[in-house]
């Protein structure tokens, strides 16, 4: 069949080929084609809008789909699209955190334990935040002038950055006063470090890094003046929480 370009009708990204119009679709996580040979699965690649069709004996993933006597192969390269906002806004609730970078959905490492360790943290930091602004959890997003929408951990905004003295309903047009990252095995550092400037691109006073394998935490009040706490110290005379006096342990849980 040659090489056939990948279309949009709407939404749905689409291939016109002699078995007519093929709605692209997901099963799971796996793109697939519905025809008369039946549901094929097909193989996603990068950058160009393409798809290659033929009659090879098998499947690239190595799997094969013998239909009348063939085996149809589809190897599509799509573009990805970017994501907008109303659609990020809209993603499933299904317990994974993500954040949107670039226009692409970011999945955010997390778990059972640093999910733990964000609620630990939010009810040690409350009395010292509760009359001073809005404490919030990792599902609130912060739209930031990269033009990424970020969720750190924990985040704290001081009443008078509230609009109107009160919490957005949706996003927030600007970083928190202090964010807290609590970092996961599989972190990516150059990333982490790029979320940081981010933030205080967009007016963050404070970044709070959270090491629970290390047992330290690293406060950042600019991406260059850096203080690093670990177990036996005190975090004290916080100017965002003027009354805040904390061992690292526990916040981090003995």
């Amino acid at each position: 069949m040659g090489v056939l370009p990948i279309q949009h009708t709407g939404e749905t990204p689409v291939l016109r080929c002699g078995l007519g119009i093929l709605p692209i679709q997901h099963t799971g996580e796996t793109p697939v084609l519905r025809c008369g040979w039946g549901i094929l699965p097909i193989s996603l690649d990068e950058p160009e809008a393409q798809a290659t069709l033929g009659h090879p004996a098998h499947f690239a993933g190595g799997q094969g789909y013998n239909r009348i006597g063939a085996t149809l192969m589809a190897i599509v390269r799509t573009r990805k699209r970017k994501v907008s906002e109303e659609e990020f806004m809209r993603l499933p609730d299904n317990g994974r955190k993500y954040e949107l970078v670039n226009g692409e959905v970011v999945e955010v490492p997390a778990g059972i334990r640093h999910d733990a360790l964000v609620m630990r943290i939010g009810v040690v930091l409350h009395p010292y935040t509760h009359s001073r602004g809005v404490l919030c959890g990792s599902s609130a997003g912060y739209r930031l002038n990269s033009g990424n929408v970020r969720s750190p951990d924990v985040s704290f905004i001081l009443n008078e950055r509230l609009p109107e003295g009160k919490p957005p309903i949706g996003f927030a047009e600007f970083a928190p006063d202090l964010a807290i990252e609590i970092l996961s095995p599989s972190e990516d550092a150059s990333e982490l470090l790029r979320k940081i400037a981010e933030y205080f691109e967009s007016g963050a006073k404070q970044v709070w890094v959270v090491d629970p394998d290390a047992r330290r935490i690293t406060i950042y009040r600019s991406p260059v003046d850096v203080q690093i706490f670990v177990e036996g110290d005190i975090i004290e005379n916080n100017e965002l929480l003027p009354d805040f006096r904390c061992r690292v342990s526990e916040l981090l849980g003995e």
